[in-house]
């Protein structure tokens, strides 16, 4: 019988086993479909479709939002936390003078629910820089990655911090500057730090070090009321606006600063309802009737139609009011939670075509020039 020779080394034939092997077990299984799977599927760009509403068996209630009368949890709100790994919306937020709830929502069970009071909440009854956030704002932000979880208290130089892999809270050092009481906080994955940005002052903290920096201050931006988000599709962070401000900044992985256009319009806390476009990167700012929006590469704002959102508020100058916006890259929508009492909802927009690449699952070839003796 004729024996047959590879020309090839037995390392480099295990190294072809090996990372054949390894794509395959990295290779995700089919997901199942759910509902908020088979929603943003079904969204056209920039409609606007009902996910939950008020006592339809996914648990979202008025009650669930409310806290001690009149107030509920999504005044003075931002946004929210999604986490791709868990494949959950997250969201901290306080009354006026009321209870703070940690509340959340898993797409596999389309169920939303309160989760456990972190350690330091001592909501209602106390100092709010003693244990208590205020209100949402811009207060707390999320890394993709582990899921570890940010937080910072009202009016203070306090962030709480969530390690995922443990289930355990702590605190970080404090700032090393005052921000204003109601500032942002934005994880910057390219640059392995906590961005911290209020009344023109920019901090970082680097999670390899342990330690805060001063990167800017006296810039110029809204006193307080300011915002921060993350840009996948350019591995940014954008921030500014807050209370009379349009004013934009970009921050890169080199950690540079670069003051941008300003927006057509203020934007920030209980002004507007911001997000970054999970598809095209750009920072979106909906107004109670107009819509702008910011591309990083031209570095212009253009105006664009918001769509008729079914927002149920008697007043329609008060759409962005208690309301917090979630990007979604997995599925390149965005999730808006609005109070509105007994017709509370979760409403899912597409702001535009196309959805985000999946991850390159494709194996290896076979080996090739392979020599037969």
């Amino acid at each position: 019988m004729q024996r047959i020779k590879c020309q090839r080394t037995r390392a480099a034939v295990l190294r072809t086993l090996k990372y054949g092997m390894c794509a395959l077990l990295l290779t995700p299984l089919a997901s199942k479909a759910t509902t908020l799977s088979d929603l943003a599927a079904a969204v056209q760009p920039g409609q606007w479709r009902v996910l939950s509403s008020n006592n339809d068996g996914s648990g979202l209630s008025g009650g669930m939002l409310a806290v001690e009368s009149p107030a509920n949890i999504l005044q003075f709100a931002d946004k929210g936390l999604w986490n791709p790994n868990t494949r959950q919306v997250l969201f901290f937020g306080e009354g006026h003078l009321a209870s703070m709830k940690f509340i959340s929502y898993t797409e596999a069970t389309h169920n939303w629910q309160i989760e456990p009071k972190p350690p330091w909440d001592c909501t209602p009854g106390c100092a709010q820089s003693l244990g208590a956030i205020g209100h949402a704002y811009h207060h707390s932000t999320i890394n993709p990655t582990n899921g570890d979880m940010y937080v910072r208290r009202y009016n203070s130089r306090v962030v709480n911090k969530f390690t995922k892999a443990t289930n355990t809270w702590a605190q970080l050092p404090n700032m090393p500057e005052d921000l204003p009481c109601c500032a942002a906080l934005e994880y910057f994955p390219e640059s392995g730090a906590l961005v911290a940005v209020g009344g023109g002052i920019v901090l970082i903290y680097e999670e390899s070090t342990g330690r805060w920096q001063t990167l800017a201050t006296g810039l110029a931006m809204g006193p307080y009321h300011n915002v921060a988000y993350y840009n996948a599709a350019n591995r940014i962070v954008l921030f500014g606006g807050g209370n009379s401000s349009g004013d934009l900044y970009k921050i890169d992985a080199s950690r540079t600063i670069t003051k941008v256009r300003s927006a057509p319009v203020s934007f920030g806390i209980n002004a507007t309802i911001n997000a970054v476009d999970p598809v095209t990167g750009r920072l979106l700012v909906f107004g109670n009737s107009s819509g702008y929006e910011y591309d990083v590469a031209s570095n212009n704002w253009n105006a664009f139609d918001p769509g008729s959102d079914p927002f149920p508020v008697s007043n329609p100058d008060s759409r962005v009011a208690d309301t917090m916006a979630t990007a979604i890259p997995t599925y390149g929508v965005i999730m808006v939670l609005h109070y509105e009492g007994s017709q509370s909802r979760a409403y899912l927009y597409k702001h535009a075509p196309g959805s985000i690449p999946p991850p390159d699952t494709t194996a290896p070839s076979a080996p090739l020039n392979l020599q037969v003796q």
